[in-house]
This record gives structure tokens, C-alpha cells and sequence, in this order.
């Protein structure tokens, strides 16, 4: 694997984080995209570039986490 596309792995999963701690803790509504990017120090345009939304931020990170118990 390249740098880059470790560096955009390691980002992804950043985000990805941000966004699991951020809908815990505020709850999906209250969670924010601006939120989201700020705790993970990136621009809000950046986060757009791996998600095209909140809602598909929600969606990968539910598939990633409860893909395998349905999977079971």
C-alpha cells in the first residue's frame, strides 16, 4: 500500500471514530459534520471527499459494526 493511500485509509478512520464518538455522545441529531471535522482537524470540505453525507457516515459505520452479528 502507498503512503497516500494509507494516509486516506488512516483519515477514513479518523472520521469514522469522530463520528461513532459524536453520535454517541450528542446523539445523531445533535452531531454535526463541522463537529465531526474539528475533532478529527480537518477542513469540513475534507470530510466530504470520504462521505457525501452525515446520514453516509451513519450508514458505513453501522455496516462495518453490525454487518458481522447479521451476518451470524
Amino acid at each position: 500500500m502507498s503512503v497516500r493511500a494509507a494516509r486516506k485509509e488512516a483519515r477514513r478512520g479518523a472520521i469514522e471514530q469522530a463520528g461513532l464518538h459524536g453520535f454517541i455522545a450528542r446523539g445523531y441529531d445533535l452531531c454535526s459534520v463541522e463537529q465531526i471535522a474539528t475533532d478529527v482537524g480537518i477542513a469540513r470540505g475534507t470530510f466530504y471527499l470520504y462521505f457525501d453525507d452525515k446520514h453516509a457516515l451513519f450508514e458505513a459505520l453501522a455496516v462495518r459494526l453490525y454487518g458481522p452479528l447479521v451476518e451470524v
